[in-house]
């Protein structure tokens, strides 16, 4: 028989135990690095079929869950059917966070949005501060940004150990998503249209931002944020484009601005494993549901890049147009970013605040140089007729992803 993994918690140890001896399977067996899918099906043929519990906000197919659900289906393929991932839908499991629920078992693996509890996860939290978008082209900066922070993220053990302290196994962290943008229902792109104006914003890092563009800020639940452009409430939404779609923002603010060589603070997302669960289960299983978050890895990226676009066609349609700020405006955003970087330089909760700022800003860099050899520089044509140029379906991300992987993933992978 089988046993499903994050929803029997309590009778874990046993299990996994009486799974490997039954199957005469040794905890020391794994596969080797590059192995491939006959190598992992070979070594995981006489285990019982494993279920693992996860949970996504969306519903099938959705924006939230397409790159959950090519994970699952990778982790099934190479295990040849014994490994599964069970994705209940609509965040059926866990309400909100899902930190809690990964720490008590009922989920094995799942999203974590630190920022939403800064209590109990203060330097992922503040890691945020420190990492900004260094441009805002349409593909260049989504791969530079997310590939930098997620290798930034696993090169500082204090993020892990404090994952850890909450029963759980951080296993890509630093996603900061899709650039932040200023929706606004009227063009506000120059500092005399954007004085004054009320925005909605939903962190402290943006609110002392939008201050700095001389506008008001006002916290909002997501849900809220539709109704309340529409009355009038908020002239704007800093969001990214993923909300801005799932929310149909674009029929009540279809004017989108942003800094063209700056940038409001990004988030910091991630997933993880439920800790207890993971160290239990069989090695070459263990390495698997590693390797394979390459493939979770170039889903949520090329999902990026399609809500870009999405909400891009979004705005056209509705009449409205992507426009960058005035030079004034764009100084003023990149004031307030160094400011902010420079805070979290001298006061953040790490225990060599500066190495860590560094350690992000040289991943900047690094990714920049590595996306000019694979030549994604020269593929980006910026934002005019990008529809034409960025297909986010069929772009080959395989040599980005490959070098994610062996920057970011391949140290997490075990060995014993």
């Amino acid at each position: 028989m089988g046993m499903t993994f994050g929803r029997l918690k309590n009778q874990l140890m046993l299990t996994a135990f009486a799974i490997t001896a039954s199957a005469g399977v040794s905890y020391a067996q794994g596969v080797a690095v590059g192995a491939d899918k006959a190598t992992y099906i070979e070594a995981l043929k006489d285990i019982e079929p494993i279920v693992l519990q996860s949970q996504t906000a969306g519903g099938p197919g959705g924006v939230t869950a397409v790159y959950m659900e090519d994970y699952a289906k990778a982790l099934e393929e190479w295990s040849g059917g014994k490994v599964k991932l069970d994705i209940a839908y609509g965040s059926a499991i866990q309400r909100g966070e899902n930190s809690p629920a990964i720490a008590d078992g009922r989920l094995f693996f799942a999203a974590v949005i630190p920022m939403y509890k800064p209590s109990e996860f203060p330097k992922n939290a503040a890691f945020a501060t420190m990492m900004f978008d260094p441009g805002h082209s349409p593909l260049v900066s989504v791969l530079q940004y997310n590939a930098a922070a997620t290798d930034a993220a696993a090169k500082t053990p204090e993020l892990f150990a404090e994952y850890e302290a909450e029963g759980i196994r951080l296993a890509l962290g630093g996603f900061p998503g899709l650039p932040m943008t200023l929706f606004c229902s009227e063009q506000r792109d120059t500092a005399d249209k954007l004085k004054g104006a009320v925005v909605r914003t939903s962190s402290k890092a943006h609110a002392a931002q939008v201050a700095a563009l001389g506008m008001s800020s006002m916290s909002m639940p997501y849900g809220e944020i539709f109704e309340g452009l529409q009355r009038g409430v908020v002239d704007c939404a800093l969001t990214h484009s993923m909300v801005y779609t799932l929310a149909g923002l674009n029929q009540v603010a279809p004017f989108a601005s942003l800094a063209d060589k700056a940038s409001f603070a990004g988030g910091n997302s991630g997933v993880a494993f439920d800790m207890t669960a993971f160290d239990e289960l069989p090695l070459a299983v263990r390495q698997l549901v590693i390797d394979r978050l390459d493939v979770y890895y170039e889903g949520q990226v090329r999902g990026y890049l399609r809500e870009a676009i999405k909400a891009h066609k979004a705005i056209a349609d509705a009449g409205g147009k992507h426009t960058f700020f005035d030079e004034a405006s764009e100084k003023k955003v990149a004031m307030s970013a160094a400011e902010l970087v420079e805070t979290a330089r001298e006061t953040g909760p790490f225990e060599d605040n500066g190495a860590v700022v560094d350690r992000v800003n040289e991943m900047q860099d690094k990714w920049y140089n590595i996306l000019t050899d694979l030549g994604y520089v020269d593929q980006d044509k910026g934002w005019e007729n990008v529809t034409d140029w960025l297909d986010p379906e069929t772009i080959d991300l395989k040599p980005y992803v490959a070098k994610v992987y062996e920057e970011a993933i391949l140290p997490l992978r075990p060995t014993e």
